[in-house]
C-alpha cells in the first residue's frame, strides 16, 4: 500500500527535524501512523508543510530528510517569505498554491493508493478529492474553535472552507477528544462521507516506570500534577493560580509538578517565584514519555484545564495510571466534553465549574488533599472504567490501518 501524507509542521515534528532524531513530542496519532506506516515497509512519502512565518527556518534542504529512527525520508516545504505589497495581502492562498504544486509533483511520480492529508491542509485537500480518483481521507485531531465559523461565516475566506470540508472525500478520521467532534461532523463535511471518530491509545505502564522519577519531587507530600503545553487555551495558568491558592492553606502539605512546555512558561515561573513558591512547584519542561509515565506514577492528584475537551492522549495515559483528577465540567452550548461525561461516571473524575474557576480549583486541590481514601476511590475508579473504553496503541493504528488498506484496495479496482 503507497500512501502520501501530507500534514502541517505541527510543533510535535520541529524539534525532530531541527535534531535529526525522529522523537516527536506529541502530536501521537499522526507520528504513530509515520511510524506504523514505515515498520510495516510501506514505504510512505510523507510532507510537513509549513504554515506559519515562523516555520521559515531552514531544516536542512528541501529534499527528503534523513531521520535517525525512520527508514522513510519525510520532506520539508516552508511556507512563503513574506512578499512585498499586495501580493502579502494574498500570501496564504499563494503559499497553498506553491505547496499544492511540491505535493502533485511527488503524487505524480509515487502514484499513490490513498493520500492522507491534516486540517492545516483542507484546501489542498479538497483539491486532490476533487480533481484525482485516488481515496483522499482527511484527518482531524478534535474540533477546534476555529471550525465553528465555517459552517456559517460570510468572509470569502470561510466560503473558500466550506467548498473544501464538503469535497468528496473518501472518509474522515476524527480523534475522539471530548472537543465535540462528534456534533459538528456532519454539518462539516458532505452527507455520505464516512466518519470514523476514534479515541487515541493507550499503551500499559511499563513495570519499570517508578525507575523514570522526577528528582526533587518529594515523597511525603500531596504531589499535584499538571501535564500539557504550556498555551494558554490548556489553562496552565489557571493551575499556577489555584495552586497557589491551595498552598496558602496548606503550606507543608502540597507539591505541585508541572511537565511541558510553551509560550506561558515564563509567566508561569514568574508567578511562582513572585508568590516565594519556587520550592514548591517542580517545572520538568518537557521530557520523555517514560518519565512522564514515572510522573503519573507518582502523582496524587491530577489536574486537566483543557478549554477545547479533556480526552487528550495525556488524559487517558493519567486514567490508565490511576490517578485522581479533576476536571472542568462538560460545556453543551458547543458539545464539549458531553462524551466525557458519558464515558466517566460521577465517581471517577472531580468537576470544578470551569477550567478558569480558579478558586474552585483550589478547594478542590485542598479537599482531595484532605481526604485520601476519597482520592484513592476517584483513582481505582476513573481505572476501572478507563480499562473499558481504551485500546493499546497497536490496536488504534491497526483499526486506522484496515481503513486505509480498504479503501487502497477499492482504488486498485478502480477501472
Amino acid at each position: 500500500m503507497r500512501v502520501l501524507i501530507a500534514i502541517g509542521l505541527h510543533t510535535a515534528f520541529e524539534k525532530p527535524l531541527v535534531t535529526g532524531v525522529w522523537r516527536p513530542t506529541g502530536t501521537p496519532a499522526l507520528a504513530k501512523l509515520i511510524e506504523t506506516l514505515d515498520q510495516a515497509d510501506q514505504e510512505p512519502e510523507v510532507f510537513f508543510l509549513g504554515k506559519r512565518p515562523e516555520q521559515l527556518r531552514d531544516f536542512g534542504h528541501s529534499g527528503p530528510l534523513r531521520l535517525e529512527g525512520l527508514t522513510t525520508r519525510p520532506r520539508y516545504i516552508p511556507p512563503l517569505r513574506r512578499l512585498t505589497w499586495p501580493l502579502n495581502r494574498i500570501r496564504w492562498y499563494l503559499n497553498e498554491a506553491w505547496q499544492v504544486w511540491a505535493v502533485l509533483r511527488t503524487y505524480r511520480t509515487f502514484k499513490p493508493d490513498v493520500i492522507y492529508f491534516d486540517r492545516a491542509n483542507v484546501v489542498i485537500a479538497a483539491l486532490f478529492a476533487s480533481v484525482t480518483r485516488t481515496p483522499v481521507v482527511f484527518r482531524l485531531l478534535g474540533m477546534h474553535p476555529t471550525m465553528y465559523a465555517v459552517t456559517d461565516g460570510r468572509r470569502p475566506y470561510y466560503a473558500l472552507m466550506r467548498w473544501a470540508y464538503r469535497s468528496p472525500f473518501a472518509c474522515v478520521i476524527c480523534s475522539q477528544d471530548g472537543s465535540g467532534a462528534e456534533g459538528w461532523l456532519d454539518r462539516l463535511f458532505a452527507p455520505g462521507v464516512p466518519q470514523h471518530l476514534m479515541l487515541n491509545g493507550v499503551d500499559p505502564l511499563d513495570r519499570n516506570v517508578n525507575e523514570h522519577l522526577l528528582p526533587g519531587v518529594p515523597r511525603d507530600k500531596t504531589v499535584v500534577t499538571f501535564l500539557g503545553r504550556l498555551e494558554k487555551e490548556k489553562g496552565g495558568e489557571e493551575f499556577v493560580a489555584g495552586f497557589l491558592r491551595a498552598l496558602a492553606v496548606e503550606r507543608d502539605g502540597l507539591h505541585a509538578v508541572i511537565i511541558g512546555d510553551g509560550s506561558r512558561a515564563e509567566s508561569m515561573r514568574h508567578t511562582v517565584a513572585a508568590a516565594g513558591a519556587a520550592d514548591a512547584v517542580t517545572f520538568a519542561g518537557a521530557i520523555s514519555h517514560d518519565h512522564v509515565l514515572g510522573a503519573l506514577r507518582n502523582t496524587d492528584i491530577y489536574v486537566s484545564l483543557n478549554r477545547f475537551g479533556n480526552l487528550s492522549n495525556a488524559n487517558l495515559e493519567a486514567m490508565r495510571a490511576a490517578c485522581c483528577m479533576i476536571f472542568p465540567r462538560s460545556q453543551p452550548d458547543i458539545g464539549t466534553d458531553l462524551a466525557t461525561d458519558q464515558m466517566l461516571p460521577p465517581e471517577t473524575i472531580l468537576r470544578i465549574p470551569s477550567s478558569h474557576d480558579v478558586e474552585a480549583l483550589a478547594e478542590a486541590i485542598v479537599h482531595l488533599h484532605r481526604n485520601p481514601a476519597e482520592r484513592q476511590s476517584r483513582a481505582r475508579a476513573t481505572e476501572r472504567v478507563a480499562k473499558g473504553f481504551t485500546r493499546t496503541w497497536a490496536e488504534r493504528m491497526a483499526a486506522e490501518m484496515r481503513i486505509l488498506e480498504k479503501l487502497a484496495g477499492r482504488a486498485g479496482r478502480a477501472p
